[in-house]
């Protein structure tokens, strides 16, 4: 098959509810838009012999998603999204127990699976609106990218 241009919503975001032994992947409802946002820090290898020129390294990487949506809810109930309500508890802890393991699944079945920390906004809006559901994930560590049929 040739390749061809994807659509963002088939992408499919979850986060692991289980264990990192059993993990139990839970797809975040209400999705709308997600941004990826990649942070390099270099590092300044200049000296007298650069000649005036800048000399860089790469010392760092980091990548942080932005996933923004619908808050999901029963009205009747207050049940909630799983996924959401899972990122939300995250959002409030601290330590090693605030670093939860999200995956991102491509059309094609590519998988990123990484560790990130949460900060959430559950709900906000306006007239006329939805109510809005957003979290800011900051990746700890690198990703593992799992080619399809892997």
């Amino acid at each position: 098959m040739a390749v061809v241009k994807v659509r963002a919503d088939d992408f499919a975001i979850s986060v692991n509810t289980g264990t990192e032994q059993a993990p139990q992947w839970t797809p975040i409802g209400g999705i709308r838009s997600f941004t990826i946002t990649t942070t390099t820090n270099t590092i300044d290898t200049r000296d007298f012999d650069s000649g005036g020129w800048l000399e860089y390294i790469v010392g760092s990487r980091g990548k942080s998603f932005t996933i923004s949506g619908a808050r999901e809810e029963d009205e009747d109930t207050g049940e909630r999204d799983p996924g959401q309500q899972f990122v939300e508890e995250l959002g409030d802890k601290l330590g090693a127990e605030a670093l939860g393991q999200f995956k991102i699944e491509s059309p094609s079945g590519t998988t990123y699976t990484f560790y990130a920390l949460a900060e959430v906004t559950p709900f906000g809006g306006g007239l006329d609106e939805f109510a809005t559901w957003e979290c800011n994930l900051t990746m700890s560590g690198p990703w593992t990218v799992t080619p399809p049929g892997s």
